[in-house]
């Protein structure tokens, strides 16, 4: 999968809200949280059902409530489309996981 980035309201300490071990090993992160307004995670060079884990873990654990992430992908942005999409508020990883991988039939398109 290409860059996926994901941006997000968010409050709260990162630091105080490791990732888990598991989900360290699976995804290179890269990108900002500031602690209040509208933060960027940029994940790069990961499946789809890598970046699941990430994100799965980021609107469990860290999100103060999970209808807030969106996210686009490199391709979305090299075509010119400026628009985000709605990450699913509930389910596991494999819903998640599903929901990158259309996104990118579609924008592949």
């Amino acid at each position: 999968m290409k860059k996926l980035c994901s941006t997000t309201p968010c409050s709260g300490n990162a630091e105080s809200r490791a990732v888990p071990k598991a989900a360290r090993s699976r995804f290179q992160p890269s990108g900002f949280l500031a602690g209040e307004g509208r933060d960027t995670v940029v994940l790069t060079d990961n499946t789809a059902d890598e970046a699941a884990v990430f994100i799965a873990w980021l609107r469990d654990a860290f999100l103060p409530s999970p209808d807030l992430i969106r996210f686009s992908s490199e391709p979305a942005v090299e075509a010119g489309i400026e628009t985000d999409w709605r990450m699913p508020a509930g389910g596991d990883t494999a819903r998640i996981a599903g929901e990158l991988k259309h996104h990118i039939e579609v924008i592949e398109r």
